[in-house]
């Protein structure tokens, strides 16, 4: 799961009990919540945010990669089109 770094995130289910027992892997990182034997979000202190810019481009370069038809795929369970373009108008008004 921390192959490639992430700026942060949430893990939960005895991920975060596996990221406790190998705490190498929290190098470069600030606990937010959760216990030190068991932290199940945490926020890379090493490294720079990308900037507000730089996040837009992004998830509008994700948009973009969307299915024409995701709304059918979101009928079915599917949410990631819907999660992600909620997501990019959020982004977009800050």
């Amino acid at each position: 799961m921390m192959a490639t770094r992430p700026l942060a995130g949430e893990i939960y289910d005895g991920w975060d009990t596996a990221l406790g027992r190998n705490r190498h892997l929290l190098a470069g990182y600030r606990v937010r919540s959760g216990p030190a034997d068991a932290p199940n979000a945490f926020i890379a202190t090493d490294r720079r945010a990308p900037s507000h810019d730089e996040v837009v481009r992004r998830y509008r370069a994700f948009a973009d990669k969307l299915p024409r038809s995701y709304h059918l795929h979101t009928l079915y369970g599917e949410a990631v089109g819907a999660a992600v373009l909620r997501r990019l108008r959020t982004v977009e008004a800050r």
